[in-house]
């Protein structure tokens, strides 16, 4: 396995100080940005590092074939820069750029996601950003505001031409993640901490909330298909009518099951409990699975499965360790074979496939 260290970019870096200075006061629009250039950052995944509070977060890049990965991608390939404390997660739009969330800093970096070159920040109307996608010209961010209540929680909208703010649509909820669902609509976990139990959906073309889906107490993680939207608490898992919001299945799971994080991928669904990846199919046919697929050894009291992903028969899982020091990634087969292990940044929470 080879790591590749600082030259991998060296290039690269020296291409984009010249082209973009951080300390600029004008920068460039987000749309029509760079010219798109090759790079090996095509060809792989970003593990988000969430780093110590209130040391700044970091983006690690990790290739598909698993043979190259580097760590403070951005650093490398601009010299300088802060990510803020706690970045959570990042996005992409479909011009070839990435936005990186730091709740602890309320900000979002924008970077070319093929050179990883710094080409503006958006700093206004944001509180505890969560997660966000991109409809249109349009940025959309979950913010979860004052931590005592939901009542305040909101999306807010972003210009994707400058990141400038648009509007803050409260939604009357906790708010987590965000999906962009098949026929444009948009989907939030109405969730905090296991405390929720709605999925709220946005309508972009008119930037309001047109409908409230009720789910089982507890909700901690939602996905989605073409045609259902999945519900996950600890002791359930539901399924929902993409188009009616009708509830149409539901599950209870095996007694002693502590269920999080569920994803969808390729007509399966994927939930963890503690170290292990649960598999379980979306027709809801089969008995409740009791075994899992894979179970890897955690010698961290919180951060085992800190994040965790499916995605073209990989399975991804990010230990957090202690979370002081660096953490590590492993990737295994659909069959809970593991194909590879990288160290990575201090907290690494979240995969991003630039595809």
């Amino acid at each position: 396995m080879k790591v590749v260290k600082n030259l991998l970019f060296a290039a690269m870096a020296l291409f984009t100080l010249f082209s973009c200075s951080l300390e600029s006061s004008t920068p460039p629009p987000i749309i029509g940005g760079p010219d798109p250039v090759e790079s090996i950052l095509d060809r792989g995944f970003f593990v988000t590092n969430e780093g110590q509070f209130p040391n700044s977060g970091s983006v690690s890049f990790i290739s598909n074939d698993l043979d190259v990965s580097e760590q403070k991608i951005y650093l490398n390939v601009n010299g300088s820069g802060d990510l803020g404390s706690g970045l959570q997660s990042m996005f992409f739009d479909t011009n070839g750029h990435a936005f990186i969330i730091s709740n602890g800093g309320n900000f979002i970096t924008a970077v070319n996601r093929s050179t990883f070159e710094h080409l503006g920040r958006a700093e206004m109307g944001l509180e505890v950003p969560r997660y966000g996608v991109v409809v249109g010209e349009k940025i959309y961010v979950t913010n979860q505001g004052d931590f005592t209540t939901p009542n305040d929680d909101y999306v807010a909208v972003l210009s994707l031409q400058d990141l400038s703010l648009e509007k803050k649509i409260t939604v009357g909820s906790y708010v987590e993640h965000i999906f962009r669902g098949p026929n444009d609509l948009i989907y939030i976990e109405g969730t905090a901490f296991d405390q929720g139990n709605s999925i709220a959906v946005l309508d972009p073309s008119s930037n309001e909330i047109v409908e409230t889906i009720e789910t089982a107490d507890a909700l901690n993680s939602i996905a989605l298909d073409n045609a259902n939207i999945y519900a996950l608490t600890a002791h359930k898992l539901q399924k929902f009518n993409l188009q009616t919001g009708a509830l149409e299945q539901e599950i209870d799971l095996e007694d002693g099951q502590e269920a999080r994080q569920l994803r969808y991928s390729d007509g399966n669904l994927y939930y963890t409990v503690g170290a292990s990846v649960f598999k379980y199919n979306t027709s809801f046919a089969d008995e409740v699975p009791s075994e899992p697929i894979l179970s890897y050894v955690s010698g961290s009291e919180y951060g085992a499965v800190y994040g965790f992903e499916v995605h073209k028969n990989k399975i991804y899982i990010a230990d957090a360790g202690d979370f002081t020091s660096k953490g590590f990634v492993e990737v295994f087969s659909a069959e809970g074979s593991s194909l590879g292990k990288f160290d990575v940044g201090v907290g690494p929470n979240g995969f991003y496939f630039n595809e």
